[in-house]
């Protein structure tokens, strides 16, 4: 099974953008002004990376939420 790619939307206050970056690389793929359109292009991403993840980060860094494209683990039995 692969390894799952994982996405990390997060606010940053000193330049007040929304970065992507991903789960172990020190720079961002990528910086938006936006949080809607950095969130449009996490997902995708996430999506391309197959199985991919994307995790929601709000203002204070906490998490938000998550998307999981691919092999999500269940959390309740059916």
């Amino acid at each position: 099974m692969a390894k799952r790619t994982v996405y990390h939307l997060s606010h940053h206050a000193g330049t007040k953008t929304w970065k992507i970056k991903r789960e172990g690389l020190a720079k961002p793929v990528k910086t938006f002004r936006l949080k809607k359109t950095a969130l449009a292009f996490g997902q995708r991403l996430a999506k391309k990376h197959f199985p991919g993840q994307l995790k929601i980060h709000d203002r204070w860094g906490r998490l938000q939420n998550e998307y999981t494209y691919g092999n999500d683990p269940r959390r309740y039995p059916s």
